[in-house]
């Protein structure tokens, strides 16, 4: 009676250990290439493929725009994240060139392995990967501000003179000191 519900039960967990599998090494077992996933916008956030806005109509104006999802391609070289396009709104396009869709993810999937970008990334990829974290339907603050934080210090590090705007420690906390300039 066992032997008969063992390779039942085996099939039922197999999808669910390979769905398991995260985005991120998802991407990594990618290499070099194009990456595309899609992810849910938060509320209001809508765009035509090309512009993206977080209005809403009013009773004079109303936006030519789709509400969501968001829309991610990643460029690796050798396993790094170059370059992060993102839209809202359209839809893809069929591509000559290879490349993999990864289909629709889960936002805090998707924030999780575009913070690493933002970190770790090359090129113009950290910088580009801010926008869809901002985008992502879940609460991204408390992640945008801890990036600013670590770049500010960061720079901070960096820097033989301080500069208006440079970082000042306070506790473990980072405050912006900003210099009038006359």
């Amino acid at each position: 009676m066992m032997r008969r519900w063992i390779p039942r039960v085996c099939t039922l967990l197999v999808p669910s250990v390979l769905g398991a599998q995260s985005l991120a090494s998802r991407i990594d077992d990618v290499g070099s290439g194009l990456v595309r996933f899609s992810f849910d916008a938060r509320a209001g956030v809508c765009g035509n493929g090309r512009n993206i806005s977080t209005n809403r109509s009013t009773s004079d104006w109303e936006p030519w725009c789709e509400p969501g999802p968001v829309r991610v391609v990643v460029e690796l070289r050798n396993g790094q994240a170059v370059d992060v396009d993102t839209y809202v709104g359209g839809r893809w396009r069929t591509r000559q060139d290879p490349f993999t869709d990864l289909g629709t993810v889960e936002p805090a999937d998707a924030v999780a392995y575009l913070l690493s970008v933002a970190r770790d990334g090359g090129g113009s990829a950290p910088e580009h990967a801010v926008l869809p974290i901002a985008l992502a339907d879940l609460e991204t603050w408390p992640h945008l501000l801890g990036l600013a934080r670590d770049g500010a210090r960061s720079r901070a590090n960096n820097s033989d003179q301080p500069d208006a705007g440079d970082v000042d420690r306070v506790d473990d906390g980072v405050s912006l000191r900003v210099d009038a300039q006359q």
